[in-house]
C-alpha cells in the first residue's frame, strides 16, 4: 500500500507533541528600546539528557516562514523543582513583529514542538517544514519592560498542564512565576491508543494504522493485519517517539473484516526502568464496501474569507484567513453516511481526516472549518475543524478532494474563489455550477452560510438543537471606560430573538435614558435618544424574560443581562494637554503605553477607509528636539466617531499603545474642533545616518528635498505602494566579495537608503493603483529606476517597514524607459539566454502530474478561467515570452525553467517554438532535440537555434551526475539539485566557424541544503557550495567535451557576480561578459529592491576576442509584477488593464544578449552548407532538409540564378562535391 500523504506522520506527531514532558517553558524576544537579554527556557525532567536536542528559530514572514538560527541543547537535566531542571538558551537576536516562533527538536530530529507567538504559520524550511505552529496566545510588545517575559504558570508535570502568561518578572534558569512541578513522574508502563479504533467501520481502502502512545517507545516488532479474506498482511512503520505510523503493503479488499494487534511485549518504554505494555491490544474494524452507493456533494467552499470582521464564518468572534475556510458536504440519500476515515484534501496535501463516530445523516451536512473554535448552530450541521490545523485552500484556484479510496468527490476551481465570500452551487446540492454566495437572491447579500442552505434555513435532515438565546457580544464590553458619549451599543445574540421590553440604560447622571432601535434579529444597535454625559457610570440591563428564540419552542435567556461602561470627560478646547513629543518620546517606544492622554494639535492627513487620522503639534509649541516627533497616528477604532479634515485642530483624547512597534492614540471620545491652522512639513534625505532619524519623523508631515528613484514595485499592485531610494541599490555580493567589508558595508547603507510609498488603502489589490500619475496600466508603467521629484506625506511604521503615505499627489519621471529590443552593437551571430519562469504547456489545476515522473507540482499558468477576451493565463504567457523572443531575433536562445515533458508534438518547447514561427516564419528557429525528458525535475533547460544561421556540429551533450567528475564528498554536478547542463556546438553557416553554447540551471537559494552546503553568514544563501561544486564540474566538462573550441556558458546561475560559483567559474580561464561590458551596474534580476545578474554569459578564452557586445534587455526585473499573465487576485476590469500581449514582465529574469563576430579558419568553399570546408553529401542532404522544411536559405546556394533556391540547385550542388561521388 502506497504512503499516500507523508507529510500527515510530521503533522500527527506534532499534534499529540503537547503532552510533552520536556518543553518550551519560558520566552523572552522583545522589550522597550534596544532587544536585551533574549533568552529560551526549556523545562524536562530530572536525568533527561538532552546531548543533540536543539531549539530552532523560524521568522513566520509570509515572504520567509524559514528557520534562521539554530540553539543547541546538550547536558543531563538536573532536580531543581519537583524533579524537574531547566535549560536555558541565549540567542543572539530573536525575531519579532510577528507572527514568529521557534520549534523544539529531540535528539532524533523529531520536532517536540512548534509554538509562535503574535500568529501561527506554516514553516516552509528546516525540521518544521511543513508544519503549523501553535500560538501561545501572548505577545511581548516594543513596550515590554526589560527583564520581562512570557512564561508558564500553572501545576504539574507536563506541557498540556500549564498556560501561557503575559509578561511578568522574567525567571531564567528556575521555576516561573505561579509555576509549580507535581514531584517525581511515576514510571508506569506505556498505553496504545490505535486508529482505526476498535469496531470502527467503512474503513478505506488504502488506510494506515496509527499507535498513539502515552510516552515514547520502543517498537521491535509489528504483527501483521489478519482479515477475513484469508489474507495477512505485513506493515511497513515510520515514526519513533510516541507516535507511529503503520503502512500496509496492499490496500485492503473492499468490505473486508481486519483486525490488527499490539503485542505487549513489542513494546518498551524508554524512561527509567524498561516497561513492556501491560496487555495485548487487538482492534477490529470492517472495510468500506466497494458497492455501496455514497450519495455526497460538495455544496459549498471558502477560500478567501473577508479582511474584516465580516470574514468570521466560523462565528468565534474573530477574523482569521485560515480559520475561517470551510468546506460544508451534504448527504443527499435517504441513509446516514460514515465519514470516519475518510479525507479532505486540496491540490497541495491532506488536510482533514474524519474521526471515528463522523455520522451524516441522511439530508443533513458536514462542515469542516480551517480552525477555530466555531461557535454558533449552523444549522445543526456536523462542525468538525481541519486535523492538519488547515484546510489550506488557495485564494487564486485550487482543488478540493473528499475520498475513502473508494467513492471520490472532488471540485476544481479558479480565481473566482478569491472573493472574500464561498462558493455554493446555486440551487443547494442540485446545482450545475458553483456562484459566489452573495450576488444568488436566496443569499440575502450574505457571504456564506455553513451548515444550512443559501437562505440560512437548515438542510432538511438536520435537527437544530432548541437551546437557550445567549449574548455573545456587546460594545462597549462590560467594564469599557472612556466610551464616547455619542456612543451606540451594539448587542449581538446566539440565535434570532425578539425583545419584548425595552433594555434599560440608566446612569449616575444622565439617569434613565431612552434607546432606540430595531428588537428583533442577531445583532442590535441601539441608540441613545439623547447623548450621555461626560464622566457617567451607565448600566445595561436586559429581563430574562424580555428576550425570546423565535425557533422551535419558545426559549428565554437564562439570567438577567447585565453590562456597565463608563463615559469620557467632555473635552473642551485648550485644556491643559500633552504635547505630541511626549508621547512620542526620544526612544522607539512611547512611555506613556497604556496610559490616557489628551492632545490638541492640527490634522495632517485623513485614511477614512483605515479609520485613521494623523495630527501633528502646531509649529510655535513644538520641542526643537530633533529626536522627538511631532506628529501620531489616531485610530478611531471601528469608525466609532465621526472623522475630522485636513487643517482641523482637534482635541482629541485617547489611549496610547505600541501596534507593532508604530506609537499611535485608540480614540475614546469623539475628536473635538477647535479651529483650522496648518503645519510646516519636514525635510527628509535618503539615505538616512540611522533609522532612528524615520522613528523621529513618525506620524509627522515630511517632504523630500531631492528627487528619488524607485527600487522597488513588487507589491505595487498588490497593496498599491512601491520603496523609494536615493539612487539605485544592488546587491552587495554582486558588486564584492562577499563577506568583505566592503560588501557588509553596502548592506548596511542599503538598509537606510530605503523608503516605502505607500497609497493608504488597506485593501489588497485595489481597483486603481495611483502611481505612477494616472493609474497604473500595461501602458502606463512604473518601472524601477524611474523617478519622482518630491514627496510630501505622513510617516508611518507598519509591517516592519518605515512608509512615507502622500498627502499630496506624486510627479514622477520614465527615467528608465522601455526599449523596444535589446540594444547592442551587431556582429555576424547573436545568442541569448532568457529564464521563461514556468513555461508548461501542461496547466496547473491543482493535481501533481507533472515532470519526468508525472509526480510533480504543475507551474506556470493555473486553471483561472479566462479574462473578458476569452484569454487563458497560458495563452497570455505564451503570447508575451514569444513576443520576447521574436523581439530579440537571437540566431541561437538558451531557455531556462520550460516545462520537462520531452520534446514530442504536445511538448511546451515544441508548442513555444510553434508559436515563435506562426509570426517569423515556418522553419525560423528549430529545437535542439535531447530526445527524451532530460534530468528529473519538473523544469529544465533547452536550445533553440536558426537553421538559417547556424547548424548543429556534433551531438547535443548533457552534464549530469552520472558523467560529473567526482571527488572524496561525491560527484561535484548533483543533478537532483542542479538541472542537467547541455552543451551543442554550432557552425556558423556564413563561414563555418564553430562555438559551444552551453545553457545552465543551478540550484536556486530558496530552499536549503544543509549545514556547510548553505551560506548564512556572507550573503550568498543557501545551496552555495552545491552551485559551486557544479560550476567546478560544469567547466571541466566543456573542457573534456569540446577542447579548445570557443565556449560561451550561458543560464541562470542563481549566483551573483561575485560569488564563489562565478568565481570559479571565472578562475577556469572564463570571462563575466555582464561585467565586462557593462560594469558594475549590469543587472537582470531584483530582488527585495535590490539589483544583481544571476543570468550570466561567460565567454572562455578562445571565445572573448570574438564577443562584440553584451547586454541584458531590461524588460522584466524593472516592471510591476502585476503586468504579468496571471488572472488571480485580480478583477475582471484589472485583467485587461494589466495585460498586454508584449515582451514586458514575461518573467522575473532580464535576458542576457550577446554579438559575436565569428571568423573561420577554413577557407570558405562554394556549396559548402554545413560550413566544415568540403561540399559531400552532408551538405546535399542538408540543403535538401532546409528545402523540405522551408527554412530560409541563403541566396548563394540559388545556383542557377533564378530567384529562387530548389531542387534544382541540389542537383547543380551534387557536381560540386569536392570528394569523389560526394563521400563523406
Amino acid at each position: 500500500m502506497k504512503l499516500k500523504y507523508p507529510a500527515l506522520l510530521a503533522l500527527f506527531c506534532a499534534s499529540t507533541a503537547q503532552a510533552t514532558s520536556v518543553f518550551i517553558n519560558e520566552i523572552h524576544y522583545d522589550n522597550a528600546g534596544g532587544d536585551v537579554g533574549e533568552f529560551i527556557e526549556i523545562a524536562a525532567p530530572q536525568g533527561t539528557d538532552l546531548t543533540g536536542w536543539s531549539v530552532v528559530l523560524y521568522n513566520g514572514s509570509s515572504t520567509q516562514l524559514s528557520d534562521y538560527a539554530t540553539e543547541v541543547l546538550s547536558g543531563v537535566v538536573e532536580n531543581q523543582s519537583g524533579g524537574y531542571g531547566f535549560a536555558t538558551v541565549y540567542p543572539s537576536s530573536i525575531q519579532n513583529g510577528g507572527p514568529d516562533g521557534m520549534a523544539l527538536v529531540d535528539g532524533n530530529g523529531n520536532v517536540v514542538q512548534f509554538l509562535s507567538y503574535e500568529g501561527s504559520f506554516e514553516a516552509a524550511s528546516g525540521p518544521a517544514a511543513g508544519l503549523t505552529s501553535v500560538d501561545i496566545g501572548v505577545a511581548e510588545s516594543g513596550g515590554t519592560p526589560e527583564a520581562y517575559s512570557l512564561q508558564l504558570s500553572g501545576s504539574g508535570s507536563e506541557y498540556a498542564d500549564f498556560s501561557w502568561q503575559a509578561e511578568a518578572t522574567e525567571t531564567p534558569g528556575n521555576t516561573n512565576n505561579g509555576q509549580s512541578f507535581g514531584g517525581e513522574i511515576t514510571d508506569s508502563a506505556p498505553s496504545v491508543v490505535v486508529s482505526p479504533a476498535d469496531g470502527e467501520s467503512n474503513v478505506a481502502v488504502d488506510a494506515n494504522i496509527s499507535l498513539t502512545f502515552s510516552e515514547p517507545v520502543v517498537v521491535s516488532a509489528y504483527n501483521t493485519i489478519n482479515c477475513a479474506s484469508d489474507v495477512a498482511i505485513p506493515v511497513s512503520a515510520t515514526g519513533d517517539g510516541a507516535n507511529y505510523l503503520l503502512d500496509p503493503d496492499q490496500n485492503f479488499a473492499p468490505g473486508d473484516s481486519c483486525s490488527f494487534t499490539v503485542s505487549a511485549a513489542d513494546v518498551t518504554d524508554i524512561d527509567g526502568e524498561p516497561d513492556n505494555m501491560a496487555e495485548d491490544i487487538t482492534v477490529s474494524f470492517t472495510v468500506i464496501d466497494s458497492g455501496v452507493t455514497v450519495s455526497l456533494v460538495i455544496n459549498e467552499f471558502h477560500a478567501d474569507p473577508a479582511s474584516d470582521i465580516s470574514g468570521d464564518a466560523n462565528g468565534d468572534g474573530t477574523r482569521d484567513s485560515s480559520e475561517d475556510e470551510f468546506v460544508e458536504l451534504v448527504n443527499t440519500g435517504d441513509t446516514e453516511i460514515d465519514l470516519s476515515g475518510w479525507t479532505v484534501s486540496d491540490g497541495a496535501s491532506l488536510r482533514h481526516t474524519f474521526p471515528s463516530g463522523s455520522v451524516i445523516e441522511a439530508g443533513c451536512a458536514a462542515v469542516v472549518f480551517g480552525g477555530g473554535t466555531p461557535q454558533g448552530v449552523f444549522g445543526g450541521a456536523l462542525i468538525q475543524t481541519a486535523s492538519t490545523g488547515s484546510v489550506g485552500f488557495n485564494n487564486g484556484g485550487d482543488t478540493i478532494t473528499v475520498t475513502n479510496g473508494i467513492s471520490t468527490f472532488e471540485v476544481v476551481y479558479g480565481s473566482e474563489g478569491g472573493n472574500n465570500q464561498s462558493l455554493t452551487l446555486n440551487p443547494d446540492v442540485t446545482g450545475e455550477s458553483y456562484s459566489a454566495h452573495s450576488v444568488v437572491p436566496e443569499a440575502n447579500d450574505a457571504l456564506f452560510s455553513p451548515g444550512t442552505k443559501l437562505d440560512g434555513t437548515k438542510f432538511s435532515g438536520c435537527t437544530v438543537p432548541d437551546l437557550a438565546p445567549t449574548v455573545v457580544n456587546i460594545s462597549p464590553v462590560d467594564g469599557a471606560t472612556d466610551v464616547g458619549v455619542d456612543s451606540v451599543i451594539k448587542l449581538t445574540f446566539s440565535e434570532d430573538v425578539t425583545v419584548t421590553q425595552w433594555p434599560s440604560l440608566v446612569c449616575n447622571i444622565s439617569g434613565e435614558v431612552a434607546l432606540d432601535g430595531a428588537l428583533s434579529g442577531i445583532d442590535f444597535t441601539l441608540t441613545p435618544v439623547t447623548p450621555l454625559s461626560g464622566n457617567d457610570m451607565c448600566t445595561l440591563t436586559l429581563t430574562a424574560g424580555s428576550v425570546v428564540d423565535v425557533d422551535g419552542s419558545p426559549d428565554m435567556l437564562v439570567d438577567d443581562f447585565v453590562s456597565s461602561f463608563s463615559t469620557a470627560e467632555l473635552l473642551v478646547c485648550n485644556a491643559p494637554d500633552t504635547f505630541i513629543h511626549d508621547v512620542q518620546g526620544s526612544g522607539s517606544a512611547s512611555t506613556l503605553v497604556d496610559q490616557s492622554v489628551l492632545v490638541q494639535a492640527v490634522v495632517t492627513a485623513v485614511l477614512p477607509d483605515s479609520n485613521v487620522f494623523y495630527i501633528q503639534e502646531e509649529d510655535a509649541e513644538t520641542d526643537g528636539d530633533k529626536s522627538t516627533s511631532e506628529g501620531v497616528l489616531v485610530f478611531n477604532d471601528s469608525g466609532a466617531f465621526s472623522m475630522p479634515v485636513v487643517g482641523d485642530v482637534v482635541s482629541v483624547k485617547g489611549t496610547v499603545s505600541e501596534f507593532f512597534n508604530r506609537t499611535q492614540i485608540t480614540l475614546t471620545s469623539a475628536p473635538l474642533v477647535c479651529g483650522t491652522a496648518t503645519v510646516s512639513a519636514s525635510n527628509f534625505t535618503l539615505p538616512v545616518a540611522s533609522l532612528d532619524e524615520l522613528e523621529s519623523l513618525e506620524g509627522m508631515l515630511v517632504t523630500s528635498s531631492a528627487a528619488l528613484t524607485v527600487t522597488d514595485n513588487f507589491t505595487l499592485g498588490r497593496f498599491g505602494q512601491l520603496t523609494l531610494s536615493n539612487g539605485r541599490l544592488y546587491n552587495p555580493t554582486n558588486i564584492f566579495t562577499p563577506g568583505s567589508a566592503e560588501a557588509i558595508a553596502l548592506a548596511d547603507s542599503n538598509s537606510l537608503n530605503r523608503l516605502i510609498l505607500d497609497d493608504g488603502n488597506d485593501t489588497s489589490n485595489p481597483d486603481v493603483v495611483p502611481f505612477p500619475t494616472g493609474g497604473l496600466s500595461a501602458d502606463n508603467t512604473l518601472r524601477m529606476g524611474d523617478t519622482v521629484s518630491a514627496v510630501t506625506g505622513v510617516v508611518d511604521y507598519s509591517f516592519s517597514e518605515y512608509r512615507v503615505i502622500p498627502t499630496q499627489a506624486p510627479t514622477f519621471a520614465a527615467t528608465n524607459p522601455r526599449t523596444s529590443q535589446p540594444e547592442l552593437t551587431l556582429g555576424n551571430l547573436k545568442v541569448a539566454s532568457l529564464n521563461v519562469l514556468n513555461f508548461f504547456n501542461t496547466i496547473d489545476a491543482g493535481q501533481d502530474i507533472c515532470g519526468p515522473t508525472g509526480g510533480f507540482e504543475c507551474r506556470g499558468a493555473d486553471n483561472n478561467g479566462t479574462d473578458t477576451n476569452g484569454l487563458t493565463e497560458f495563452e497570455r504567457q505564451k503570447s508575451k515570452t514569444v513576443a520576447a523572443i521574436v523581439a530579440m531575433d537571437a540566431d541561437i536562445v538558451g531557455l531556462m525553467e520550460i516545462e520537462n515533458d520531452g520534446f514530442g508534438t504536445d511538448s511546451a518547447i515544441i508548442e513555444l517554438v510553434d508559436g515563435i514561427n506562426a509570426q517569423m516564419g515556418e522553419g525560423t528557429y528549430a529545437v535542439v532535440n535531447g530526445g527524451s525528458t532530460i534530468g528529473t525535475d519538473a523544469i529544465t533547460v533547452a536550445l533553440i537555434y536558426k537553421p538559417a544561421s547556424v547548424a548543429l556540429s556534433g551531438e547535443l551533450q548533457v552534464l549530469n551526475s552520472s558523467n560529473s567528475i567526482s571527488d572524496d564528498s561525491g560527484v561535484l554536478f548533483d543533478d537532483g539539485k542542479n538541472r542537467p547542463s547541455l552543451a551543442q556546438k554550432f557552425a556558423l553557416l556564413e563561414n563555418g566557424a564553430e562555438l559551444v553554447v552551453s545553457v545552465n540551471h543551478l540550484k536556486s537559494k530558496g530552499s536549503n541544503c544543509g549545514v556547510g552546503d548553505d551560506d548564512s553568514t556572507t550573503g550568498q544563501g543557501n545551496c552555495n557550495l552545491t552551485r559551486t561544486r557544479a560550476a567546478q564540474a560544469l567547466t571541466a566538462f566543456i573542457t573534456e567535451q569540446f577542447g579548445e573550441t570557443p565556449v560561451l556558458i550561458i543560464g541562470d546561475l542563481n549566483s551573483y557576480a561575485k560569488e564563489d560559483p562565478i568565481s570559479a567559474i571565472i578562475g577556469a580561464g572564463y570571462t563575466d561578459l555582464a561585467n565586462y561590458f557593462g560594469g558594475a551596474q549590469a543587472y537582470s534580476y531584483s530582488f527585495n529592491g535590490e539589483l544583481g545578474y544571476l543570468d550570466h554569459a561567460l565567454a572562455s578564452a578562445s571565445m572573448l576576442d570574438s564577443v562584440v557586445d553584451t547586454t541584458e534587455w531590461h524588460i522584466n526585473a524593472d516592471e510591476p509584477v502585476v503586468l504579468d499573465y496571471n488572472l488571480d487576485f485580480q478583477s475582471e476590469a484589472q485583467q485587461v488593464k494589466y495585460y498586454a500581449p508584449d515582451a514586458y514582465r514575461m518573467s522575473d529574469h532580464d535576458p542576457v544578449v550577446i554579438s559575436l563576430q565569428l571568423e573561420s579558419e577554413i577557407q570558405v568553399v562554394e556549396g559548402d552548407y554545413d560550413g566544415d570546408g568540403d561540399v559531400d553529401i552532408m551538405d546535399i542532404r542538408a540543403l535538401t532538409r532546409a528545402i523540405q522544411l522551408r527554412q530560409t536559405i541563403d541566396n548563394s546556394f540559388d545556383f542557377n540564378e533564378d530567384g529562387q533556391v530548389s531542387y534544382t540547385d541540389v542537383r547543380l550542388l551534387q557536381r560540386m562535391c569536392t570528394r569523389t561521388r560526394c563521400a563523406i
